[in-house]
Order: C-alpha cells, then structure tokens, then sequence
C-alpha cells in the first residue's frame, strides 16, 4: 500500500500539475488505498483489525497522506495488523511452517500437508480460503503422522507433547503441529488455534491415503495431529 501514492504521482504527475490541488491529490490517494485495503481485507486476505499509521501519525485518516507533484515526494500509508484474524492468512503461515519444519527423507511427508476448510479438503490455494468460512485444520495425511509426532524421535525415542520434554531420546523438533499452532496463535491473536487430533475426511494424494485403517488392536481409522484454526467474532477499526 506504500508504494501506491509513489505510483500516482510517477504516472499522473505531468498531466495533474496544475491542474489539481494537493489536497484534492491526497484526497483522491488515500480514498484509492483505502478501497484497496477494504476488498483485501472482505477478500481475507488481510486482517480486519489492525493499526492505520499515515505518515507516521496513528490513525490518521488516508485522505491526510502529503504529497507534491514537484518534488514526487510520496507519504506512507501503513496498516499494520494487531491480533490479526485472517483465516486466510493463518492457514497459508500455518502450512508453510509446517511444511519447512518437518523432518525429510524423500520429501514424501512434507509434501502431505492439506487444508480442511469446513470439514472439506480445499484444493484450490489457501489465499484464496472466503471470509465466509469458521474453521481451517492443517493436517498431515501421512499414515504414520501421529506416532511420528507422538512416539518417535531420530532413535525411536518419544516424548510428552504437553511438556515437549524429552523421554528415551526423543526429539521435540517432530511435534511440528504443536510448534505451529504455538506460532499461528502468537501471530493471529484474532482467531482461536490449538493443536487437536482429528478424524481426516477420504482423501488420497500421491502414496498416501486417508483415513489409514489400523488392522491390529485397537482397530479402526486412526487420528491424526493437527493445528485447528476457528474464527472469533470479527472486530473492524
């Protein structure tokens, strides 16, 4: 959004000079970011509540920006989000850190990480998640995701998830859903995010398909770890 009003001013800056008032010129900028700024925010892609800094001044209105068509100087229009609540947003940080953190061999598990928006797999990009929806789970469909998670380390060691202490050599690096909704949470204080073991809806992709069946006691689909994002009440500025 900063770079726009330099944009304005570089493309109309011989055509509008003398021909309009800078005041009407920041009038017409800052009306024009902040139309921007609302459909991404409706779009959710960024979140509705956050902080409006104008040229260093906190929430000041868009239409103050200075600018001069002399000199191109160009003011700063930044919305820095605070508690942030985009589900979009969330989703896309919680897949991408979930994909970097885990542990890799063929790039078979890293690859297995899917967005449940609504309970329904979402196949499309996560950017593109409506504002609509309440919930996105990020989850790994890999069969053997959970004990990954639960049970082993590099040795075959395990840890306490609750604690991420380490019991018989186990390495708390591979609780990744545990980290990432850690993180998600911290960065979107707007939204509700824990880290659940859910029932995963069919789904197959590559060498993998979910929901795996345990053959031996105790039999039935297995659960699998997840960072479950929910949507608090929306909030504007």
């Amino acid at each position: 959004m900063a770079d726009f009003a330099r944009v304005l001013l570089d493309r109309y800056r011989v055509a509008l000079r003398g021909a309009i008032s800078p005041r009407m010129l920041s009038q017409i900028a800052g009306r024009t970011v902040k139309n921007l700024h609302d459909a991404m925010v409706e779009q959710g892609h960024a979140s509705s509540i956050y902080e409006r800094i104008v040229d260093g001044r906190v929430g000041a209105a868009e239409t103050s920006i200075k600018l001069d068509l002399e000199t191109k100087r160009s003011g700063v229009i930044l919305y820095r989000s605070v508690g942030g609540d985009s589900l979009a947003a969330a989703a896309a940080l919680a897949l991408r850190e979930a994909e970097r953190m885990s542990p890799r061999l063929s790039g078979a598990y890293s690859r297995a990480w899917i967005a449940i928006v609504d309970g329904v797999v979402w196949e499309q990009d996560v950017t593109r998640i409506p504002p609509s929806a309440e919930q996105v789970v990020v989850a790994n469909y890999a069969p053997y995701a959970r004990r990954l998670e639960q049970e082993f380390g590099v040795k075959g060691g395990h840890f306490t998830s609750r604690t991420r202490r380490r019991i018989k050599g186990g390495h708390p690096q591979y609780i990744v859903t545990l980290t990432v909704a850690d993180l998600v949470r911290t960065r979107f204080q707007g939204l509700n995010v824990r880290r659940r073991f859910i029932s995963m809806p069919a789904f197959a992709r590559g060498k993998f398909r979910a929901p795996y069946i345990r053959q031996r006691s105790p039999r039935g689909p297995i659960l699998y770890p997840a960072v479950v994002i929910e949507r608090r009440t929306m909030v504007r500025n």
